[in-house]
């Protein structure tokens, strides 16, 4: 939120993912999940998942089954690979921006993904709802 321009409105997270990805929820901070995100995650089956996706208007998670649906719902955004060349998954004329690290995408640092998050979405880009997967 501190890299979100100041002319967007403010973004609503659509938090995503299986039974999994509930740990990893446990780590966000409350005050973000309570002003700015809307938890779904392990609560919906994969058509209402694509559902909601297609409804989003940016994407911001990992390589995997729901950067998958983002690319086909042509959703602009973020995608972080890990050991994997985005060009290898990312074909052109998608949306989807690709950043990669060679070490574990959780040691990708927080203001680095905002802020290349922020840049993939465009100057003229006013986000509001978007889906994160966790």
């Amino acid at each position: 939120l501190a890299c979100w321009p100041g002319q967007w409105a403010a973004p609503e997270f659509v938090l995503l993912g299986n039974r999994s990805a509930l740990e990893d929820l446990r780590n966000f901070p409350p005050d973000l999940i309570a002003g700015h995100c809307r938890v779904e995650v392990d609560r919906l089956a994969l058509p209402g998942v694509v559902g909601l996706m297609h409804g989003c208007d940016a994407f911001l998670g990992a390589d995997g089954g729901l950067m998958h649906v983002a690319v086909a719902c042509d959703l602009p955004g973020l995608a972080l690979f890990v050991e994997i060349d985005p060009a290898l998954r990312l074909l052109p004329g998608t949306r989807l921006h690709g950043r990669f690290t060679a070490s574990a995408i959780d040691e990708l640092a927080v203001e680095t993904v905002a802020e290349a998050f922020v840049e993939s979405l465009g100057a003229d880009q006013a986000t509001r709802r978007t889906t994160a997967s966790i």
